[in-house]
C-alpha cells in the first residue's frame, strides 16, 4: 500500500502542471490586463491570497509545503538568486506554484497554481474552454501512470463564495479509489487552478468547504 500512496502523491502534486495546457504554447506578448503577480501568504494554517481572491484555513493535521519547496517545484533554487531576481523570475514565469498542502501521508492534497496568460490566450480562453481542453490531457496523464480512470465530468461548483467551472475525475489504482477535482478561476492575466485530490475516501467537498472569499 505504501507504493500506491507514493504514486498518488506524485500524481496529485503534478496534476496541476498537466492541466496547464495553454502554457505549452504561450505567446510572447503581454496581456492587456497584465498585472504584477502577488504571492499568497501562510500564517499558521491559514493561506490567504488577495491576488487570487480567496483563502483557506485547514486543520492542524495539514502540512503546508515551504516557500523553498514551492520554488523547487518551479525549478528555482531558493538562495541562489537575490530577492529582486526572484521577484523578476516569478513575474516572468508561465507557471507559479503558490500553495501545496497535504494530510494523512498524502492521501489528501490541495494545491494552487497560477498560469500566466499571454495576450492571445487572454482573449481566447475562459474557464470553460480552458477545462474543455484540459480534460483529455488530465485523463491521459493518469492512465499513463497506471490509474484506471472511471468517470470524467465537467460542470460548476460552489467555491469561496462564487460559482466556478470545475472538472472532476474519479477512478482507482490497484483497486483503491481516488478522486480529483480541478477548479479554475480567470483573474487578471492569470488562470488560477485549484486542485483537490483524495485517496481511498472522497473528501473533495470537505476540502473545498475550507475556502473563503478574500477581497482584492
Amino acid at each position: 500500500m505504501t507504493h500506491v500512496r507514493k504514486k498518488l502523491r506524485t500524481v496529485l502534486a503534478c496534476l496541476a502542471a498537466f492541466s496547464l495546457v495553454a502554457a505549452l504554447s504561450a505567446c510572447g506578448a503581454k496581456s492587456e490586463d497584465d498585472r504584477p503577480l502577488q504571492r499568497g501568504t501562510i500564517e499558521g494554517n491559514t493561506y490567504t491570497s488577495t491576488f487570487a481572491g480567496f483563502g483557506c484555513t485547514l486543520g492542524e493535521e495539514w502540512t503546508f509545503r515551504s516557500e523553498e519547496e514551492l520554488l523547487e517545484m518551479a525549478g528555482i533554487v531558493a538562495g541562489a538568486v537575490s530577492d529582486e531576481e526572484l521577484s523578476e523570475l516569478l513575474q516572468q514565469s508561465n507557471v507559479v506554484y503558490d500553495m501545496y498542502a497535504s494530510r494523512d501521508e498524502g492521501r489528501c492534497s490541495i494545491n494552487v497554481v497560477y498560469e500566466k496568460l499571454r495576450v492571445l490566450q487572454s482573449l481566447r480562453y475562459d474557464e470553460e474552454k480552458y477545462l474543455n481542453e484540459s480534460q483529455e490531457q488530465l485523463a491521459s496523464a493518469l492512465e499513463s501512470m497506471g490509474f484506471a480512470v472511471g468517470s470524467v465530468s465537467r460542470g460548476t461548483t460552489e467555491f469561496a463564495g462564487r460559482t466556478c467551472q470545475n472538472l472532476v475525475i474519479d477512478g482507482s489504482y490497484d483497486g483503491v479509489p481516488f478522486y480529483e477535482e480541478l477548479v479554475v478561476i480567470k483573474r487578471y492575466n492569470y488562470m488560477i487552478a485549484i486542485t483537490f485530490g483524495s485517496y481511498g475516501e472522497n473528501t473533495l467537498g470537505e476540502m473545498k468547504a475550507a475556502f473563503f472569499e478574500v477581497e482584492g
